[in-house]
Formats: C-alpha cells, sequence, structure tokens
C-alpha cells in the first residue's frame, strides 16, 4: 500500500490513511503478531526496520519484507 501511494508522506499522515482506508476497528496481522490496531502496526513496522523514514518520507526496506505466498 504504501509503495502504491506515488507520493511521499510522514508517520502521522501513513497512520491517517491507513485509519481512513481501513477504519478504525480494523485489525492488522503479520507472520508473528496478530490483533494490531492501525498505530501498533506501524509501531511495529517502524519498530522491525520494516518502515524507515528519510528526507523522502516513509520508505520500505525491501530486505526485511516476508516473502510473498504469489511468488
Amino acid at each position: 500500500m504504501i509503495l502504491s501511494l506515488g507520493q511521499p508522506c510522514t508517520p502521522p499522515e501513513l497512520e491517517r490513511i491507513v485509519l481512513e482506508r481501513f477504519g478504525a476497528e480494523a485489525r492488522f496481522h503479520t507472520c508473528s503478531h496478530q490483533g494490531m490496531t492501525p498505530g501498533e502496526l506501524l509501531r511495529f513496522l517502524f519498530d522491525r526496520g520494516k518502515l524507515k523514514t528519510g528526507p523522502e518520507g516513509i520508505g520500505v526496506d525491501g530486505g526485511t519484507v516476508c516473502g510473498d505466498s504469489n511468488a
């Protein structure tokens, strides 16, 4: 989703976008965690280095992304 935005954004902007798209009641799952709120998910991804903030805004570290089962 972040890559498809087509423009840089800040962490607060990304959280707003996630909330608008999925709603405050949405819960998210990763390979190792379940039931996270949008804010918890973003903190999880930043804490694990999967998302990083740079001069261009938020970026995705492709080397830390779990494998895609559709690959």
